[in-house]
């Protein structure tokens, strides 16, 4: 069993993403098996490429979870950046959903992280926050129509813009949360207040330091004021102990992830 940070409640499990080192996605889930609980499978599919795993390779995927007691999140394909939420791109990102969910949920995935984009980048997701929330309203809708798995294993992430202007799709379909504290931060938002309202809801926390020169985002702990890592546990430990949840270091280097996870052993010593 990998070592795991003190105070993580006994329910959660410590994971990373399938973007440690620079190969394919099944090299390092095998590098990675072992030495983590969860691995996020980070899936793109775009004019730059698509890495969406073959038959044999998902095979792989699920002889290696089960071997060593291994748990996957799915990163549904998004977007590299800002999109125009149109008619295609409501029809896109609905396939994409289930495309997804058909092709991975062989795994048995604890959830599935998912990107409600936007057309700006920051704090305002478009020029045309009326017409913005209604494409996302339709594509919420439709995909809790199709019913391909049980909503709240439908992860919706924090991004850049303010989670409370989606936060009624949300509760209305009853989807689950990925509450990205890294983005948070990045974005200067109250972090603590959405811990406290959306906390119950939240299946996978995404956590990544922030660069404070650059503003940039996916980088090592190391970046985080040791105290706000230990609120951070606190906040966390106050959680429903009753249900499983993923905390996943979502950066993309080695040195990241394991100077990560010696910032939570430090902030985080056993009781």
């Amino acid at each position: 069993m990998p070592a795991r940070a003190g105070r993580l409640p006994h329910n959660w499990r410590l994971g990373t993403t399938s973007c440690i080192y620079e190969e394919p996605l099944l090299a390092n889930v095998r590098r990675l098996a072992g030495r983590t609980e969860d691995i996020e499978l980070i899936l793109y599919d775009g004019e730059w490429g698509s890495n969406w795993p073959a038959l044999g390779e998902l095979e792989e995927l699920l002889a290696l979870s089960q071997q060593f007691g291994l748990s996957y999140t799915v990163h549904i394909p998004s977007a590299m950046g800002p999109v125009s939420c149109d008619a295609s791109w409501e029809e896109r990102s609905y396939a994409l959903v289930g495309r997804t969910i058909e092709r991975l949920e062989a795994l048995s995935p604890f959830a599935y992280v998912w990107h409600w984009e936007s057309e700006c980048w920051g704090k305002l997701p478009s020029m045309d926050l009326s017409r913005w929330r209604e494409a996302v309203g339709r594509l919420a809708q439709r995909v809790a129509q199709a019913r391909w798995v049980l909503p709240r294993r439908l992860a919706v992430e924090t991004l850049s813009y303010p989670f409370d202007l989606v936060a009624d799709f949300v509760q209305a379909h009853d989807y689950g949360m990925t509450l990205d504290i890294g983005h948070l931060w990045q974005g200067g938002f109250d972090w603590e207040r959405a811990v406290g309202l959306y906390g119950e809801r939240t299946g996978v926390v995404h956590l990544h330091g922030v660069i404070p020169e650059s503003s940039r985002d996916h980088h090592s702990l190391k970046y985080q004021p040791p105290e706000q890592l230990r609120r951070l546990g606190e906040l966390l430990s106050r959680l429903d102990t009753s249900r499983p949840r993923v905390l996943t270091l979502e950066v993309f280097s080695e040195a990241d992830w394991l100077e990560s996870e010696a910032c939570l052993v430090q902030a985080w010593p056993s009781a």
